[in-house]
């Protein structure tokens, strides 16, 4: 019975070898290998996310963008990432403002900027900039970002 099962065992691998199952099942191992690759660059662990909202914070300072307020939403679990969210408001003149949501798409995280909504800014706003023009505006806009979450196998740092 041993030998017969061992045999089947044989057949079996000998089949899947003769209709290239082995190699399809290796070329796909391959191209999940490459996707976790990019997962892997675009996906932040937990500890990189303050990091990177100061990093959107230097995008706003380099483009002359005021960031009025930054508030940090809770956290939703998630498989298999947690979505990290936060609000921010923003003021600066138009094309500053839209050169600084052009940065944060080019963040080599994902970050996603979304329920954006673009106001005039109040006069009172507008006199410090020295604004004259009327293209001074507000923005308040969510940012999310999806995060791999830390597990008893990644530690805190997340390196796996």
């Amino acid at each position: 019975v041993r030998i017969d099962s061992l045999q089947a065992r044989v057949d079996s691998a000998r089949r899947d070898l003769a209709q290239g199952t082995v190699e399809a099942l290796r070329q796909r191992v391959r191209d999940y290998e490459g996707s976790l690759s990019v997962m892997r660059r675009l996906v932040p662990t937990g500890a990189e996310v303050p990091t990177l909202i100061d990093d959107v914070s230097n995008r706003a300072k380099r483009r002359g963008v005021d960031i009025a307020e930054i508030t940090p939403q809770p956290p939703e679990a998630g498989s298999p990432f947690e979505v990290h969210r936060y609000r921010f408001a923003v003021l600066g003149h138009y094309d500053e403002v839209s050169e600084f949501m052009t940065d944060i798409a080019s963040l080599p995280r994902i970050m996603v900027p979304y329920d954006v909504a673009v106001s005039r800014a109040p006069a009172s706003a507008a006199q410090p900039y020295g604004d004259t023009t009327g293209a001074l505006v507000a923005v308040n806009f969510n940012l999310r970002t999806f995060v791999k979450p830390v597990t008893a196998g990644t530690g805190p740092g997340g390196g796996n």
